[in-house]
């Protein structure tokens, strides 16, 4: 999910910083420019705080999690882990201090620490030290497939008993992390309508993410000792450990001159992300090259904004009260970096090094040769030729009217107007309104148009990756949208700006203890910029010696228009029980409809030459541009509809917090078009297992669930709390994804690309509330 865009780590700013958050859920980019095409999200730090407040979370899952595999015959067998992992340390502080008579700064810590999860299951690969990676080898001349195939199996097994190879060898989860991060927000009055106004913040992440585990079958991602034998002779989970740093400052200025208010500020942040792989290996290096560790490269955005905003209000204007005027203007500069890895990170496709396959027969010679794969296994590094620095400058200029007609109607009209050094101009506009009807109630309305200019990293980002893809790894190449495979062997147009129109209308009810807000909303996006599906190296028409190592390419495309739809309801209700004791009662629901209204390919990616008839409608470009794995994530691959209730109950010095929500069901389907038939009905693909009505089992939905969250808090004294609670308190886990029962373990009849497991190993999609089970934790909590 999300696949194309550039995320926003809001993990950056620490918890403990923050004093409320601000959602405005129009579309908005007429007044705050590209990136609010949809909303804005304020974060408002915590400011002028005397004191000093200090809390300590200790925590860890404690989850049973039972799942299902296939046995051989077609029944399915039991398995079920009870886990303990996941530990939680994390120790906040936050302290405000007086800068001279009237300034202050409030200066927020963070130390938290994270160990990791694993949700696998075991791997059903046929064979691990004998024959070929996640499938069996062709039947040797003159033998019986199936007599050989049970004879591999059986020498496999002795040799997996010898050496008490786990086939539990994934680790599926969140990964291992550690932050530490320092904030601080304040200001310096000059005088009773001036002053000074900073903030800024540092933080250092690191942590440990696992890949795919190489078997030591999977010859050609072994490195191998001087005499020719593996360097990991049970196999290795190679992981990727990066050192992330995040660093941004803030200075503004705000004042009053002749009634209006001015606003002049700078930030400027910059986050850099450097790869290091580690428990791997290089495998097309020389024998006896035993380097494990490697230093594969790293990212960098630096972004700095600079805002002058002006506002007056001018009371009362012929009809209209309060009438407000807000105009602004707006210069940025964004850089954009990727250095390359280490040589050792990404050598191997010029040197084209022969390796050889695993043996037949226990103690038997290879069964022929292979390339070795180049690069570090799980992360080959950034190559010279993805290494770039690509700078650029955009202006901005705003003006924000609004006023209210008859103490009933308000009226606001926006525009924006933004030229970026890369992409041209562009003029967004936006008309709200919101009406009282009577005391307590009101409806609300707006129309706008919306802007996003592709990101730096969606026009210059370029690097191979390694995924897996039906169970075997595959070396892919992202190359930037310039690059001439994207532009003219497959045939894609130059990025442009994503734009949108928006509308919204909804209304609000406040009556003393109870409020209640719904609203309906459409946005419609052209030309949204999408990550591309796998184009082969064979249907891109690579020859042996380009491209060495690669299957698949993928690049960014403004390859969909869509259409969101959607209906929010937020509800309030407190209630005074007794002289000591309240409730608040919340209820929020949200119903959205998530649509591609076309795929924008072009007429060469259209041409009959890329899209034959005679072949398997996978292959097509067409479908290959945005193929219907792509579109699902965003029609069907999110819950579409999500309730979260919940209620507060406080007496004395006791509060009791319970919250439920409802996840939507979701729909996964295969990047394979398991649906496509050949003239003469028959199935393209027909390794797949299928219901009585022909559709394939890879292509699941996954019921809708509920997940309750239990918190319990004490008032010790007036400057100590604790708290013990549980997220997910009944152990929910999301339905599991399907394994095909001819894939059980020794089975003769073997084809990882036949399910979505990864030969078995994962059991759960994360998109309905996660899939690590129930979170316990404690709290103490400290205010002086």
């Amino acid at each position: 999910v999300g696949r194309g865009s550039v995320g926003t780590d809001m993990n950056v700013i620490p918890v403990a910083a923050i004093e409320r958050i601000e959602v405005l859920r129009d579309g908005a980019a007429a007044q705050y420019g590209s990136d609010a095409i949809a909303g804005v999200i304020n974060v408002v730090l915590k400011n002028n705080y005397e004191g000093l407040t200090a809390s300590l979370t200790a925590g860890l899952h404690v989850t049973n999690m039972k799942y299902k595999v296939p046995v051989l015959g077609g029944a399915l067998a039991e398995r079920s882990q009870s886990l303990n992992d996941g530990q939680v340390t994390q120790l906040d502080i936050t302290k405000g201090f007086r800068l001279g008579k009237k300034g202050a700064i409030t200066v927020t810590a963070q130390y938290s620490e994270r160990g990791k999860t694993n949700r696998s299951g075991e791997d059903n690969a046929p064979t691990i030290y004998l024959g070929s990676s996640g499938a069996f080898p062709a039947t040797p001349m003159g033998q019986v497939q199936n007599e050989f195939r049970a004879k591999l199996i059986a020498d496999d097994a002795t040799l997996v008993a010898q050496n008490k190879y786990d086939r539990h060898n994934m680790v599926f989860g969140n990964s291992t992390s550690r932050n530490i991060g320092l904030f601080f927000n304040g200001d310096v009055p000059t005088n009773n309508t001036s002053k000074f106004y900073f903030a800024g913040g540092y933080t250092f992440r690191t942590g440990t993410g696992f890949g795919n585990n190489r078997i030591p079958v999977s010859r050609a991602q072994q490195p191998l000792n001087t005499d020719g034998s593996l360097l990991y002779p049970n196999g290795f989970l190679p992981a990727i450990s990066p050192n992330i740093q995040d660093i941004s400052a803030q200075l503004g200025y705000k004042t009053t001159i002749n009634k209006w208010n001015l606003d002049l500020s700078n930030t400027v942040g910059q986050n850099a992300f450097a790869f290091r792989v580690e428990q791997s290996g290089n495998a097309s290096l020389p024998n006896g090259t035993t380097q494990t560790e490697f230093e594969a490269g790293k990212l960098s955005f630096l972004q700095n904004t600079t805002n002058l905003d002006v506002v007056r209000n001018f009371g009362e204007v012929s009809a209209f009260k309060n009438f407000n005027v807000a105009m602004g203007g707006e210069f940025r500069f964004e850089n954009y970096k990727i250095a390359a890895g280490e040589a050792n990170s990404y050598l191997g496709a010029d040197l084209k090094k022969t390796v050889p396959t695993a043996p037949l027969t226990i103690g038997g010679a290879p069964a022929g040769t292979t390339l070795a794969l180049p690069g570090s296994q799980v992360f080959p590094g950034f190559q010279p030729t993805d290494a770039i620095t690509k700078s650029r400058s955009s202006v901005g200029a705003y003006a924000d009217v609004e006023g209210e007609l008859f103490d009933r109607l308000l009226i606001g009209a926006a525009g924006r107007f933004e030229n970026f050094s890369d992409f041209g101009s562009n003029l967004s506009g936006k008309i709200s309104a919101r009406l009282k009807l009577i005391k307590g109630i009101a409806v609300r309305g707006s129309v706008s148009t919306g802007f996003r200019a592709p990101s730096l990293h969606q026009r210059y980002f370029q690097n191979t990756s390694t995924q897996f893809v039906s169970g075997l790894p595959s070396n892919t190449l992202t190359v930037n949208n310039d690059n001439p495979i994207a532009r003219t062997v497959v045939g894609v147009d130059a990025l442009r700006p994503e734009t949108s129109q928006n509308f919204t209308v909804g209304a609000t009810a406040n009556f003393d203890n109870f409020t209640f807000t719904i609203d309906a909303y459409q946005i419609n996006i052209k030309d949204r910029i999408v990550y591309s599906g796998g184009f082969s190296r064979t249907l891109l028409g690579f020859t042996a010696d380009q491209y060495v190592g690669i299957n698949n390419v993928n690049f960014f495309a403004n390859g969909a228009n869509t259409q969101t739809q959607g209906l929010d309801l937020v509800a309030n209700y407190r209630l005074k029980i007794a002289e000591n004791s309240s409730l608040l009662l919340t209820a929020a629901a949200n119903f959205n409809k998530n649509e591609v209204t076309s795929v924008n390919s072009t007429d060469l990616i259209n041409s009959a030459a890329k899209n034959d008839p005679t072949t398997n409608p996978g292959s097509w470009f067409k479908n290959l541009l945005f193929d219907r794995q792509q579109q699902s994530r965003i029609e069907v691959f999110q819950p579409n509809t999500k309730f979260n209730l919940s209620a507060a109950y406080t007496v004395g010095k006791f509060d009791l917090n319970l919250r439920a929500v409802y996840f939507g069901a979701i729909t996964f389907l295969s990047n394979i078009y398991t649906d496509a038939k050949k003239t003469d009905g028959t199935f393209w693909n027909t390794q797949f297992s299928r219901d009585a009505a022909g559709n394939a089992f890879i292509d699941q939905k996954f019921a809708a669930l509920w997940i309750m969250d239990l918190t319990a808090s004490y008032r010790v004294t007036k400057n100590l709390s604790v708290s013990v609670g549980a997220n997910n308190l009944f152990d929910v886990y999301p339905d599991q994804i399907y394994i095909d029962p001819r894939n059980a373990t020794n089975t003769l009849d073997y084809t990882a690309g036949r399910d979505a497991s990864n030969r078995g190993r994962f059991l759960f999609q994360p998109n309905q509330g996660g899939f690590n089970g129930r979170f316990l934790f404690a709290r103490l909590a400290l205010t002086l």
